[in-house]
């Protein structure tokens, strides 16, 4: 989503009327190409990116709980998204599996109707008033029916093989879907893009993870404030306090046991050699705490801004998919109208064309010709229906969290 969106807003003195007006902006070729890259986080130069120094890194382990939840917040989503894809993907099945079988009963009806018409032509023929080729042309008409129905009861077998599969069904299994209902239609404010993208670039579930991981890295960046333990040198340093214990409890059952001054002195002296150890590496490793804990909020600092980018890419996404959406239902909506028409005049024209050639006005391949054409149109309509109702669903997972 972009960063500032400017609109014009006129209010038209009609009740709950309002025309929006889109910002119009005018660049040159090179102006657009040049925009485009300097946008494009996907080639921003990694020459001033922050790595973590080794004396950073020691210290990562304070922040494994944090990583850890980052990546189990991945996955969650991860999961949820491979079931919405399941789901469309089976809901796909379905109506190609619906598609198949209103295809069929389309051919069935259609072969009943060219059987008919050459029952007339038949006996047209045997009063003279319908010529050979009329005849003959009837007869190749119910062969293509049969053909085309025959096809059809191909695809629909080889579609029932594959969701019988998917429905863990022996593959013969007649399949019958039910309460499919009546496919209704968006209103125009369901799907409107402007809308849709708003609540959608708010609370769509693919960015939950990408809103975690700021929240993630924010707290990783308070917490390095104030790194405790010492590091690296937690090991060294450790064994130097537990050598000089030894020693010190060395030095006092001397003392107890009245050991001459000399043997005391060089225990202390050795003492104080280790202590001046651990004081060097107590030093050291505490310099390195400051230096890690400057590396360790820089370093998360770059990675929350490209964080907050990766949110805004997926933002854009979004909001390109709601607009996307909204296309593609106005286009399906000015399609079916168009199909629904179609059909109204084909069958007009096919039933004037009946007419017309039990007049003798017209051939028998005039009224195949008309035949087939609203044959045509019914079969694209099933289509076109069908592909709708997956529009919607997968418009309806879109706005549950799946992005495709």
């Amino acid at each position: 989503m972009k960063k500032k969106i400017i609109s014009l807003c006129l209010v038209v003195m009609i009740p709950t009327m309002t025309v929006i007006a889109s910002e119009k902006v005018n660049y040159s070729l090179d102006e657009a190409v040049n925009e485009i890259l300097s946008n494009d986080s996907s080639i921003q130069s990694s020459e001033d990116e922050i790595e973590l120094s080794n004396a950073a890194r020691n210290y990562l382990d304070e922040f494994t709980d944090e990583l850890e939840e980052l990546q189990e917040v991945q996955q969650e989503y991860n999961e949820k998204s491979k079931l919405w894809s399941a789901e469309y993907s089976a809901y796909a099945a379905i109506y190609e599996y619906l598609k198949a079988e209103e295809s069929l009963q389309l051919q069935e009806e259609n072969l009943e109707i060219t059987k008919k018409e050459l029952d007339i032509v038949g006996v047209k023929y045997d009063e003279g008033l319908a010529s050979e080729q009329d005849l003959i042309q009837a007869e190749m008409s119910v062969s293509n029916a049969e053909f085309a129905l025959q096809s059809s009861e191909q695809r629909l077998n080889q579609m029932k093989y594959q969701l019988n599969q998917q429905l863990d069904n022996e593959l013969n299994t007649t399949i019958n879907i039910n309460d499919i209902g009546e496919i209704s239609r968006l209103s125009a404010s369901e799907y409107d893009a402007e809308d849709v993208a708003y609540d959608m670039t708010l609370e769509h579930e693919s960015l939950i993870y990408y809103r975690f991981v700021m929240d993630t890295y924010e707290e990783i960046i308070e917490e390095s404030e104030d790194l405790s333990g010492a590091g690296s040198y937690s090991g060294q340093i450790d064994s130097l306090e537990t050598q000089i214990t030894a020693l010190q409890a060395e030095i006092d059952e001397l003392i107890a046991n009245g050991a001459e001054q000399t043997i005391i002195d060089e225990k202390e002296v050795e003492k104080q050699y280790l202590m001046d150890q651990k004081s060097q590496l107590e030093s050291q490793a505490s310099s390195d705490r400051r230096n890690a804990e400057e590396d360790l909020q820089e370093y998360y600092e770059q990675e929350k801004e490209k964080a907050q980018a990766d949110l805004f890419d997926q933002m854009d996404k979004i909001e390109l998919a709601a607009y996307g959406y909204a296309d593609q239902i106005e286009l399906a909506h000015l399609q079916l109208d168009m199909l629904e028409e179609n059909i109204e005049t084909q069958q007009q024209l096919y039933d004037m064309q009946e007419v017309r050639y039990n007049e003798g006005l017209i051939t028998a391949t005039d009224l195949e010709k008309s035949r087939t054409n609203l044959l045509d149109a019914k079969l694209d309509l099933v289509n076109a229906e069908m592909d709708y109702a997956l529009l919607l669903k997968e418009f309806e997972l879109f706005k549950e969290g799946l992005l495709k």
